[in-house]
């Protein structure tokens, strides 16, 4: 499988351009010395403090020019289309310990491929439990802790393919109730095990954990799929849904990131689609 190297990639150029601009603005001020000593008995003072003025035009450039973290704020910006085979997938360990006892994961998606029966969005796979926190894009799925009371609410997802669509699912251990939301509209509630989250394991989008059959393949977009380290109200969820995907709203904090996931190294065809195009010019200036 190909795996894209995006993040580090844009770090290293940053770099290797400050340091090209750098060591050419060395050669400059030599250059200029050298022209300058010739040409005057009395050279400025300013033209053996040189290295000075290197560090000054070095701080400048590192100030200015887009660094690894704004990049990976851009990622906010930045859906992902995952391709329709099992070698395109994102995978990464992630502290899950925030969300041992509380958690509330929301998304924007749309649905491209229908090959699959069961198109696994997400899938939290752990020694202790198979599929600890397991979502399918139809419906299919939507476990916590293990918890498949809410799964099979195919019938709920009624947004046709190709159109975005927002959901959530909210979970705590103190009440059990675990919440799945549709464009900010509750749609079913369910009640789950007494125990808390297991925190040690693997995080993957777009297929289920290391099986390879294809059944399980999302193949379609994501953006915005963040986890809250507590259970967001039904008011929340209703403004997050209702300013829309061209919207971004962050009055909550957000331990699992977008901009986090985006920049995650990726297998096979997972591309990035710029909501800007779709939203509008205005869109990153929010």
């Amino acid at each position: 499988a190909v795996v894209s190297t995006q993040s580090t990639g844009k770090s290293f150029c940053h770099w290797l351009l400050l340091s090209l601009l750098s060591l050419s603005f060395i050669l400059f001020l030599q250059l200029s010395e050298t022209h300058i000593l010739k040409t005057l008995a009395n050279p400025p003072p300013f033209i053996s403090t040189y290295p000075l003025a290197v560090m000054l035009i070095f701080l400048v450039f590192a100030i200015f020019l887009p660094s690894a973290d704004s990049q990976a704020a851009d990622g906010k910006y930045t859906a992902l289309e995952f391709g329709a085979t099992v070698n395109d997938y994102i995978k990464f360990d992630f502290d899950m310990s925030p969300f041992r006892d509380s958690l509330t994961v929301c998304t924007w998606m749309k649905r491209v491929d229908t090959s699959s029966s069961d198109p696994v969005v997400f899938h939290y796979l752990t020694t202790s439990q198979t599929h600890e926190i397991l979502i399918a894009s139809d419906g299919r799925y939507n476990r916590v802790v293990g918890w498949g009371v809410l799964d099979s609410s195919q019938s709920v997802f009624t947004t046709p393919v190709g159109q975005w669509f927002h959901y959530c699912l909210s979970w705590t251990s103190s009440t059990r109730a675990i919440k799945l939301y549709l464009n900010g509209k509750l749609a079913k509630t369910g009640q789950a095990s007494t125990r808390s989250l297991y925190t040690s394991g693997a995080l993957w989008f777009n297929r289920l954990g290391n099986s390879d059959n294809q059944i399980f393949v999302f193949g379609g977009q994501l953006f915005q799929f963040n986890i809250y380290p507590k259970v967001l109200s039904s008011e929340s969820i209703k403004k997050i849904a209702d300013q829309g995907v061209c919207n971004f709203e962050s009055s909550h904090t957000r331990t699992l990131r977008w901009e986090d996931i985006t920049a995650k190294r990726r297998s096979g065809s997972v591309k990035e689609v710029d909501m800007q195009q779709m939203c509008g010019e205005d869109y990153k200036k929010q």
